[in-house]
């Protein structure tokens, strides 16, 4: 599990440097995202990864808004546009559920059955 978590947030701090970079210079927000997308789309496909997770923007306070959120969304929605069946995209949301099963299962009230 740590090494999911590893990868995580590599591939988060990945996006972040791709967003704020200078290099990055889009004429709207609309053209920046799938501009945005086009790259990582390009990088996986180049270094043959097959699963993305995309995680809400925070803003320098580290808190996740409604833009962040929205600009999550918008890039998942670009990357299946993009590339669709090329790899998984994988939510936030997902995330955080399997880490709650997670958390549940190992405090005893779920047993397993062989």
């Amino acid at each position: 599990m740590e090494i999911f978590y590893n990868r995580f947030i590599s591939a988060a701090l990945c996006f972040t440097a791709l967003f704020t970079s200078p290099a990055f210079a889009a004429f709207d927000l609309e053209s920046g995202i799938k501009d945005l997308a086009e790259q990582i789309s390009k990088n996986m496909a180049a270094s043959n990864k097959k699963k993305i997770a995309i995680i809400d923007f925070s803003n320098l306070d580290g808190n996740v808004t409604a833009l962040g959120q929205f600009l999550a969304e918008e890039l998942i929605t670009q990357l299946f546009t993009i590339s669709p069946g090329q790899f998984e995209v994988v939510e936030r949301r997902q995330l955080l559920k399997l880490e709650r099963e997670l958390l549940l299962s190992q405090t005893g009230f779920i047993e397993e059955r062989a």
